[in-house]
This record gives C-alpha cells, structure tokens and sequence, in this order.
C-alpha cells in the first residue's frame, strides 16, 4: 500500500492558521480533490475541526490524543500504527491502493518517515503567516526526488504563483545531491 502526503505550503513551510488555509488557490483545491477521492485519508482532529465535517467521497481517519474523542463519519486513531491499520482496511473497500495523509502539521511530523510519495503545492508570492508547519528539516533528512513539476502563474481566480510537484522517496544511494525543491522552498 502506498502512502502519500498531499500539502499546500508557502516557501516557508506555512500550510495553516487559526481558520484554515490562508491562501484561496481553485486549481489547488481541485487537485487535492482528485487525488484523495475514492481512497482513505489520515488527518489530525484540528484538521478535521477547521474542515468541519469529513471529507466526502473518501474514508476519514482521524488520528488523535484524545481517547475520548468521536465524530460522526469518521474512524478514530489514536497512534500512527492503528491509523495506517484502519487506513489500509478502507482503501481495500475502496479498491485504491494508496492512502492520503492530508494533515495538519503534527500529523506530517509523524507519518513523513513512513511516506512513499508526496504531493506538494508550494504557493509563492508574500510570505504567509500560520500556527502550522510542514515539517522542511525533516524533508531534507529524508531520501525524496521530485520526478513531477509543474509551475503555475496568477490568473483571475488562482491570485498566488504556485508550484504543483511530486516527490517519490528514492534509495539513498541515488539520492539526488542536487534538490530543485531547495530553491523552491526557503530550507538552510
């Protein structure tokens, strides 16, 4: 089973605030839309609070501290272990083969290590201010190359230049010395 992170980020690694994305990108949107429909999602409670419902079209995990927790339309994890358990089990049901961590930060930290794939926005412009963070250092530890880019200007409904890219984890003797996400993204 595949795993994969999908995560909109601004070169600093900001990818939310107290209300949620602080940017407004359609074409991001549709592409998350399309890459996580028909498959199980792992997502953190503060995630799922800012969304405010699960995500239609696909198997919610929820991966929290907090024993206590429920939600309607939802599983609930309470480790990184049960999640991709139960994550696995409903992308069975759903006939996919790849599970899609959405989110937030905390849960990036988390499952990064483990992932095979990743889907990244990396949103240009003005730097953004947010409470949460792609975890870059750890990224930069990890053997990943970007095998898929695509760079996207402004227009009238998408108002944020924005880099759409795919990075597969490698073995680490081919690990790339060169990273064109560096220079995409603000890492030391």
């Amino acid at each position: 089973m595949l795993i994969s992170l999908i995560a909109a980020m601004d070169r600093s690694g900001v990818i939310g605030n107290e209300t949620g994305l602080p940017w407004h990108l359609p074409k991001d949107l549709r592409r998350f839309r399309n890459l996580t429909r028909g498959k199980a999602i792992i997502l953190g409670r503060k995630t799922l609070e800012l969304i405010g419902h699960p995500l239609p079209e696909r198997a919610n995990v929820v991966l929290t501290r907090n024993y206590n927790y429920t939600t309607p339309g939802a599983l609930v994890a309470h480790d990184v272990v049960e999640a991709l358990r139960l994550a696995e089990q409903e992308s069975v049901r759903f006939g996919a083969s790849e599970i899609m961590v959405i989110g937030g930060g905390e849960v990036y930290h988390q499952l990064l290590p483990r992932a095979d794939r990743m889907y990244l926005t990396v949103v240009g412009g003005e730097p953004f201010t947010g409470t949460a963070k792609f975890p870059l250092s750890l990224l930069r530890e990890l053997p990943f190359a970007v095998t898929e880019h695509a760079t996207f200007a402004t227009d009238e409904k998408n108002r944020h230049p924005h880099d759409f890219l795919i990075l597969d984890r490698v073995s680490v003797e081919s690990r790339p010395l060169s990273r064109p996400l560096d220079s995409l993204l603000d890492v030391a």
